[in-house]
């Protein structure tokens, strides 16, 4: 996106000028040395009280104030005494030694940290707020929020729930703005990694963004990748999340000796990058945000070629039937994914809600026509709903999804599947599909002669692009 369209998103001319004219200014000078962040804020104007306040206690544990602030540890805020301006300063060096969520973590000579730890935002929740950094030499910065120039360190800070998470890092690394399909992400690589692991990991997040073409391509203006390595953890990617704040973040925790081919097979980056086809639904959505991610870390991946289309209907399969074998069966759905952590019930969250997107996928087809499926559908949620700087219900997802379908496939389904005490019976239309599996559940072979060839098919299949079967 041009620095012009993403101004015309944030609401008008976005020149630096104006929105110091307009908002709350921040000066945030990082020193190499101390490692200390001395930030400056200053309100619109003299008549606008100074008054600032945390998000979360790590805040009041780390802030360093003068005696022109009056601290109100109750809560969480400072008023400034001394006019429109005044300063604040946070040991972020401290900060990373935690190593901690919540505070931060040093990855090599990088700073890894939790923004609610040292921002301290305007105590008016109405107000919005522009944050320029000021850098040592050969220093960088990533963070998740709104920058409408990519060549200067000044971010836009407001716009979306303030307590929605977000990743900050500081430090020597190798950030990149990627181009083509990738247009908009901001890479950002920490640590030690060797330069040619860098340019093959830069080239795997690329190739990320592309699998995304099928449903309209990156659907954010801007996006924020962290890769981090990691010395633990089994495969490529032992860990990968999806943030919020801003317009989003995407951080993978890798291990970098492994090839490129190791990260292209492994179906961690193509699941977080589905997670941006769709709202924050909360902890009631978490069966529908993990359903869907889960479907299309397959479908997705055999579009692109990386899967053979048995492969892909294989691994789906297979992921039915661990969340057939959850120990939750016979607690509601909907309870489930509200304590997933708690129960420890991510196969039975991931994949009932995998098995109700492709049921709806299916439906939508039979009824719009076989190239009509879901595809079609987020491209144009993504066009007129995304970025969402909100989150939305279960209920309104489904609701504006049946409305940009102009059927009602979405809506009808969200109950029954809520209250549903069991994995969600789908053998019949695997069945009509033309899977064949055995009696352990695992897929033996693909009927093209089936009822709903056709249509499985073209679920696996992009445009101009046939299916491989086996």
């Amino acid at each position: 996106m041009s620095f012009t369209a993403l101004a015309l998103w944030l609401g008008g001319a976005l020149s630096p000028t104006s929105i110091a004219n307009e908002s709350w200014r921040y000066r945030a000078e990082f020193q190499a040395d101390t490692q200390l962040l001395r930030v400056q804020v200053c309100t619109p104007s003299a008549t606008v009280p100074l008054v600032l306040r945390a998000l979360d206690r790590p805040a009041l544990e780390h802030l360093q104030i003068g005696s022109d602030w009056q601290l109100d540890e109750r809560r969480w805020q400072i008023r400034h005494t001394g006019g429109a301006c005044g300063g604040y300063a946070v040991d972020l060096g401290r900060l990373a030694d935690r190593r901690s969520s919540g505070h931060g973590y040093r990855v090599g000579a990088d700073l890894l940290t939790w923004p609610d730890a040292w921002l301290w935002w305007p105590a008016s929740r109405s107000v919005e707020a522009v944050i320029e950094f000021e850098l040592p030499d050969g220093w960088q910065i990533s963070t998740p929020w709104p920058q409408p120039d990519p060549l200067r360190s000044e971010f836009r800070l407001g716009g979306w729930p303030r307590d929605w998470p977000g990743l900050v890092a500081l430090g020597h690394f190798d950030r990149r703005l990627l181009e083509g399909s990738a247009e908009g992400v901001r890479l950002a690589m920490l640590g030690n990694i060797e330069r040619g692991r860098r340019d093959e990991l830069a080239r795997w997040v690329t190739h990320l963004a592309d699998l995304l073409e099928p449903v309209g391509g990156l659907p954010l203006p801007q996006a924020q990748v962290l890769i981090v390595p990691m010395n633990r953890g089994n495969g490529p990617v032992p860990w990968g999340q999806v943030h919020r704040a801003g317009f989003g973040g995407v951080h993978f925790f890798v291990n970098p000796q492994h090839s490129l081919q190791d990260f292209v097979d492994d179906w961690t980056g193509a699941h977080e990058f589905s997670h941006l086809l769709h709202p924050y639904l909360g902890r009631r959505g978490r069966w529908l945000s993990e359903g869907l991610a889960s479907y299309y870390q397959n479908v997705l991946r055999a579009r692109s070629g990386d899967l053979s289309e048995f492969e892909a209907w294989e691994r789906l399969l297979a992921g039915f039937g661990r969340g057939r074998r959850d120990a939750s069966g016979g607690t509601a759905l909907l309870e489930v994914a509200r304590q997933m952590q708690q129960r420890r019930a991510f196969m039975r969250v991931y994949w009932s809600g995998a098995a109700w997107w492709l049921q709806r996928d299916v439906e939508l087809r039979l009824q719009l026509g076989t190239a009509n499926g879901l595809d079609a559908l987020l491209r144009r949620f993504a066009t007129t709903r995304l970025p969402a700087n909100r989150t939305w219900s279960p209920q309104e997802f489904a609701a504006e999804l049946d409305r940009l379908a102009g059927v009602s496939v979405f809506v009808p389904a969200l109950a029954p599947a809520e209250s549903e005490l069991q994995f969600p019976n789908v053998a019949p239309l695997l069945q009509r599909l033309g899977l064949i599996s055995d009696r352990s559940g695992e897929l033996r072979r693909l009927d093209d002669e089936a009822e709903l060839a056709a249509l499985r098919l073209a679920i696996m299949a992009s445009s101009g692009r046939p299916a491989t079967g086996s």
